[in-house]
């Protein structure tokens, strides 16, 4: 409303200053075509609204790219755990300082999620109603109950097997999944 209102200011005045300055050079003839004049002040009215509205547009696809790029940074964190697991495997890190970084990764995912659903309230409050399942919270919980429920915390002798490294590579897979899911449902929904 504020934009129609300012839209129309513009527009009168410029109608306005187009005849007095004509008038006062002594051009205003009735020669001169109102229609040409009306067109030129329309076309940069125009120019201007474009100009707004590409802004506002822009402001929006820079939280959003905002966004997306922290749940990619998400899904590369908990992709890390892969590269602890070979390296035990390998016995290039040991078992403690293994679980010592599992559960660093695990923190910082938690601090990236926290700062993902205030980002998404914040920008975007209306698509988390929208998108029913997209609860990042719900979907990252799995796979840290996987990791840390499981026989790697649990044992004190634990050892990497293959079996082992096929169940995560699975869970990973699926939390990861979600993750472009929802990337995908947040472009969607803009």
């Amino acid at each position: 409303m504020k934009f129609l209102i300012g839209l129309f200011g513009f527009l009168s005045g410029c109608f306005v200053s187009a005849m007095v300055i004509l008038f006062i050079q002594g051009i205003w003839d009735f020669k001169v075509n109102i229609v040409d004049l009306l067109m030129l002040v329309a076309t940069i009215v125009l120019s201007i609204a474009v100009i707004y509205l590409t802004k506002a547009l822009n402001k929006k696809d820079i939280v959003r790219d905002i966004v997306v790029t922290d749940l990619k940074e998400l899904s590369a964190l908990y992709e890390h755990n892969s590269e602890i697991f070979s390296k035990l495997q390998k016995g290039e890190i040991q078992l403690e300082v293994a679980r010592k970084e599992v559960r660093m990764i695990f923190h910082k995912a938690d601090l990236i999620i926290d700062c993902i659903n205030k980002e998404i309230k914040e920008s975007f409050p209306k698509f988390l109603e929208k998108t029913k399942g997209a609860n990042l919270l719900e979907l990252t919980t799995t796979y840290y109950k996987w990791v840390t429920g499981g026989e790697f915390f649990d044992e004190k002798r634990f050892q990497v097997t293959t079996e082992f490294l096929k169940s995560h590579e699975t869970s990973l897979y699926n939390t990861t999944s979600s993750i472009k899911l929802i990337i995908h449902k947040l472009i969607k929904f803009i």
